[in-house]
């Protein structure tokens, strides 16, 4: 039954069928949207805090706190240090909101905290190099994580919210790389459900993937000593072999005996500790690297790692300052290679060898997984610079300034320290010469480098080898240093600085062709209409 005579459909009108479907929902827009609103962190959010003002203290100087004032009264002063702590906690809570707020050179991720002062901090979302998440065991019971947002003058996270949704981490995750600093936009990213970790766009590409066993490897090639345990315990074993079984035989309390005063107890002893530091080294990398993985979307580069502690790193392809690709000789052995993607911010000034936290780190590279995530970084027409085609070398004079500085002077030190204690004996301690200068002739055969029209290339090391290529474009500066030997000789070393802090270095080259690659640099990365990030 109906309330009134039906009434015949307007032949004007479309049929049904054939309405327009409804515009699609921008996800961005509706991020942008989502976050317009002054909003806090988790209600669980002072429980975090409370954490975190714990370990800023430090647990060493609890202890000794309430050693000293809660020895008579330890429940009072627990209960005293509980309920301040959760006040505080409270408190900052409390005082601490988060928006994104608009402005007119575009979008800014705007905080404000402070108990009794305010702090605003406001970071342009064109501006932000690096997106991290990290999800602890506490973080995982209630559904939360810890986002971290980097700029390129940050030594450490700009903004920090402490306990958020995986939704929310996701949404400031599309947002900081949506729009490039050439303001082309990427595609967009459907927003996925709230899971138990920051979710995965639909369309991301898996470029690597560890499993348990590749994480083993990874942490055995780390620590190769783990191998040579054995070596030392059968040699041992070969050489008081009889000893061993004739006190065995006589009885099982000499033996022990026997053992800790003797060189197989010594090489026992050894041993055990190598194999247990070794194993708590393999454990850390496990726990760390479990279930690696690295995804390529429109936006950049992804890289989730962790088993109790999940971590999530995110950049742009612009904001990946170079490529390192470090190999050990186990490593080479097995065909695999850890692939060091360093990204704008972080960190002090610092050598390759010894990279930013804020980076890419991928152990355990596969050649054809290297090949390809370094055509995404540097472009497939890297192949065909003519600049690398052939290495240049560095000065000879290199053997010996480091046959110097790391062979002869620790040479007579020690042998000169040593005179009054063992007398002429210290003077085998200048065999250390000889040796330091093979392997200075060693190193200086192994520096190369060469300078393409896109790219700087440097490959060293003995033992094991590092390869860098930094496109020159994200040069930052170049700096042409000399110390004594170098003013005496003529030569120089140059730096180049990136926005990741981290710097390429080229050694002892002669004055003049040291300004030319200076010059050279610079004009490439002043020209070049491209972004460096």
């Amino acid at each position: 039954m109906t309330d009134g005579p039906s009434v015949p459909p307007d032949p004007t009108l479309p049929e049904p069928s054939r309405l327009d479907p409804p515009p699609p929902v921008d996800p961005i827009a509706a991020d942008r949207d989502a976050l317009r609103e002054p909003r806090r962190v988790s209600p669980f959010g002072p429980v975090f805090l409370a954490w975190a003002v714990i370990r800023q203290i430090g647990f060493l100087n609890i202890g000794i706190f309430t050693a000293v004032v809660g020895s008579r009264n330890f429940q009072l002063v627990g209960l005293a240090a509980s309920v301040g702590l959760m006040v505080i906690g409270v408190a900052r809570w409390w005082r601490f909101t988060y928006q994104l707020e608009p402005s007119d050179e575009g979008d800014q991720l705007m905080t404000l905290s402070g108990v009794f002062g305010r702090n605003r901090t406001s970071v342009p979302l064109d501006r932000i190099q690096a997106v991290s998440t990290r999800q602890n065991l506490l973080h995982r019971m209630v559904n939360l994580v810890e986002v971290n947002v980097q700029t390129a003058g940050s030594l450490g996270a700009e903004v920090q919210l402490t306990a958020v949704r995986p939704a929310v981490a996701e949404q400031i995750r599309r947002l900081s790389t949506a729009t490039t600093t050439s303001g082309e936009t990427a595609e967009a990213v459907a927003p996925s459900e709230d899971t138990g970790q920051p979710p995965l766009p639909p369309e991301a590409d898996p470029v690597l993937r560890r499993s348990l066993q590749d994480i083993l490897v990874v942490a055995v090639t780390r620590n190769p000593l783990v191998l040579l345990a054995p070596i030392p315990l059968a040699a041992a074993l070969g050489v008081e072999a009889e000893e061993f079984l004739s006190r065995f035989s006589d009885q099982a309390g000499e033996v022990v005996e026997g053992i800790s005063g003797s060189v197989l107890g010594v090489v026992f002893a050894t041993v055990i500790v190598l194999l247990l530091s070794a194993l708590v080294s393999i454990t850390f990398v496990v726990l760390r690297l479990f279930d690696l993985r690295l995804f390529i979307d429109g936006a950049g580069l992804r890289r989730l790692s962790g088993l109790v502690s999940r971590t999530e790193v995110t950049a742009s392809r612009e904001r990946v300052q170079l490529v390192a690709v470090r190999t050990n000789p186990l490593e080479r052995v097995l065909g695999l290679r850890e692939l060091v993607l360093p990204v704008a911010g972080g960190g002090a000034v610092i050598q390759v060898g010894n990279l930013a936290p804020a980076s890419l780190q991928l152990p355990g590279t596969r050649p054809e997984e290297l090949e390809r995530v370094t055509d995404v970084v540097l472009g497939k027409d890297r192949h065909d610079e003519p600049g690398h085609q052939t290495s240049r070398g560095i000065s000879p004079l290199a053997v010996r300034r480091w046959t110097l500085w790391g062979g002869a002077l620790p040479a007579v030190a020690a042998a000169v320290g040593l005179w009054f204690l063992v007398g002429w004996v210290s003077l085998f301690a200048v065999l250390w010469v000889p040796l330091m200068w093979v392997l200075a002739r060693m190193r200086c055969r192994s520096w190369q480098w060469s300078l393409g029209p896109e790219t700087l290339r440097i490959r060293n090391g003995v033992i094991g080898e590092v390869r860098r290529d930094m496109p020159v474009r994200k040069a930052q500066n170049v700096v042409i240093d000399q110390g004594i030997f170098h003013r005496r000789h003529g030569l120089a070393d140059v730096k180049v600085r990136t926005a990741s802090r981290v710097q390429m270095v080229v050694p002892l080259l002669p004055l003049a062709e040291a300004r030319a690659v200076r010059d050279e640099i610079l004009y490439r990365a002043e020209t070049d209409p491209r972004p460096f990030m």
